[in-house]
């Protein structure tokens, strides 16, 4: 009615506010909002977590929209191992290490990778020789890192190897 009217006119006609307090202050809200300071803002579905652990959360329009992470299938709310050729599954901690598991796994990295083994996300799990893992990727490892060389020499980095040259006068 009219007292609505006077205390919520200031919220504007597309506000989520239904009901305002004596003071012109929202006190309900359209479903999808909830009072905040006086206020109605809008309700993240996804902090109640309605989603599988292996799915991520997105707010769309004030609803939960779920999707299976990489490995999974299913409706994001209930996700389940996507199952990879001939029943292989690429789960848990087993590695990628070889067929089509690893080519899924692992197919971003390209053939140049030095990536020999990716867990079920797709992230580098160990490296060939002369590199580590480092944030999912494999990094060269700098054996001059180690100090090889004596304390009178200096070290280069040669394809992987150390190389040690003894400094003028040594």
């Amino acid at each position: 009615g009219s007292c609505k009217e006077r205390c919520c006119d200031d919220k504007g006609a597309d506000s989520a506010c239904e009901e305002c307090d004596r003071s012109g202050e929202c006190a309900s809200c359209k479903d999808g909002y909830e009072v905040s300071d006086g206020e109605c803002q809008e309700v993240d579905p996804c902090d109640e977590d309605p989603c599988d652990s292996h799915a991520s959360c997105e707010n769309d329009g004030g609803e939960a929209k779920c999707e299976c992470d990489t490995g999974y299938t299913g409706n994001g709310f209930d996700c389940e191992l996507e199952e990879v050729g001939d029943g292989e599954r690429c789960d848990g901690d087993d590695r990628c290490k070889s067929g089509s598991c690893k080519e899924r796994c692992c197919d971003d990295k390209g053939a140049d990778s030095a990536c020999e083994e990716c867990d079920r996300s797709g992230e580098c799990a160990s490296c060939k020789d002369g590199y580590e893992v480092s944030d999912g990727e494999c990094q060269e490892v700098d054996p001059c890192d180690e100090d090889p060389c004596d304390s009178h020499a200096s070290c280069e980095n040669d394809g992987g190897e150390a190389k040690c040259e003894c400094d003028t006068g040594y």
